[in-house]
């Protein structure tokens, strides 16, 4: 019973490490960032800190770029389908309510 309690959570924790990586990894980004422009100052790196605004702002950015490029595919993908024969299907289906959601918005 406990080997099947410690098997459980194990792969809770691994299944869920991603979510955990990704918040680093935009950190450590944002750190990197600010380590380039101390060495291009020339201004020591113990006053390096990163603030949560630049956080923030680099997560809006990457997810307006995630957005656009994947706006952008859809894109491609459904003008490559309306060249087939069931052009009308997919128009409906896929393309009308994508650009429905984004001029009405979600509420």
């Amino acid at each position: 019973m406990a080997n099947q309690n410690n098997s459980t959570i194990m792969s809770k924790l691994a299944s869920e490490a991603g979510l955990v990586l990704i918040p680093f990894f935009f950190t450590l980004i944002v750190f990197m960032f600010k380590v380039g422009k101390f060495f291009f100052y020339d201004i020591p790196l113990e006053h390096i800190s990163v603030s949560l605004g630049e956080l923030f702002s680099f997560w809006f950015g990457f997810f307006i770029a995630v957005g656009v490029l994947g706006f952008a595919f859809i894109n491609l993908i459904v003008g490559i389908i309306k060249q087939g024969k069931s052009q009308k299907f997919f128009n409906v289906v896929l393309y009308d309510p994508l650009l429905y959601g984004l001029v009405r918005g979600y509420k």
